[in-house]
């Protein structure tokens, strides 16, 4: 019986008591061979023309002989036209790597089959299933878009598994913990003072105010621009306003508050006041004192 050919990579299969001198060699020839397509590459320069891969049975190739077996195919070349890199139509697995310029395409396939457009500058994991070639992986895919995405998005929870995320400086990229934090939904004891900033002092000049301390700070400058109304913050709070007439200040009537007591509200022009409001649920109060 004679040597014949393995299915996929086409190397030599001797048969028992074949090649009684030479088997050594053959044998050598058939792992080399095997090396080649799991790590070999080969070079193919591309044109105009499409480009069959050489599928010499047996020989370890060199050259363009025995190109099929490689695994890395470098595609060079400057192209003139759309081209075809056609492989055999066996099962196997190729990196190709598009590295011609011209403003064509580089489509592997097989003679029968569909295939895959690779890129220009592409390095594409490419299968063939004995019918047609297609993608299982681009670098441009799994690595680039990695790197170049600044705002990359889960679809799910993320499960370390138990591993760590490292690259990361504390204090810098993330938070240092800090025990002393205050948290909005736990209970503390404060015991330091602290400063409130304030915004820049809006001017009412008529229809109805309603103080929001989520977005105003809890002390905040208002002045009197016209006749207008207050009306209580709606969620629970403490805040002072602190009220400025000025020359065209109006009546400041209220509306919603449960009580409001203190000094009478004047509309001189540079008169102060604190307007200090307290809500509790359903409950508000409104206390003005004048600072002249």
């Amino acid at each position: 019986m004679a040597s014949k050919a393995s299915d996929q990579l086409k190397a030599e299969l001797q048969a028992d008591g074949e090649n009684d001198t030479t088997w050594g060699q053959k044998l050598n020839v058939a792992v080399e061979r095997l090396e080649q397509a799991i790590t070999g590459e080969t070079d193919i320069a591309l044109s105009s023309s499409d480009y069959t891969l050489d599928d010499t049975q047996y020989s370890k190739g060199s050259g363009t002989t025995a190109e099929a077996h490689r695994f890395k195919l470098n595609c060079t070349g400057t192209l003139t036209s759309n081209v075809n890199v056609i492989v055999p139509a066996r099962e196997k697995f190729y990196l190709v790597n598009n590295d011609t310029s011209g403003a064509y395409t580089v489509t592997v396939k097989t003679s029968g089959g569909s295939g895959i457009a690779v890129t220009q500058g592409e390095k594409a994991f490419l299968w063939c299933d004995a019918t047609n070639v297609v993608k299982i992986l681009a670098t441009d895919d799994a690595l680039n878009n990695v790197v170049e995405d600044t705002t990359p998005q889960l679809g799910g929870d993320l499960d370390l598994n138990g591993n760590v995320i490292t690259g990361l400086e504390i204090g810098v990229d993330v938070q240092a913990y800090d025990a002393d934090t205050l948290k909005a939904d736990t209970g503390d004891t404060l015991s330091a003072g602290f400063d409130v900033s304030s915004p820049a002092a809006a001017t009412k000049t008529t229809g109805t105010y309603t103080p929001v301390p989520t977005s105003e700070t809890n002390m905040v400058p208002v002045i009197n621009g016209g006749a207008h109304t207050l009306a209580p913050p709606s969620t629970n709070c403490t805040m002072i306003l602190q009220y400025t007439n000025n020359s065209s200040a109006g009546a400041i009537t209220t509306s919603g508050f449960t009580v409001v007591d203190g000094d009478t509200i004047s509309t001189t022009d540079g008169d102060d006041f604190f307007f200090y409001i307290t809500v509790i649920g359903s409950f508000s109060h409104l206390h003005v004192k004048a600072l002249q």
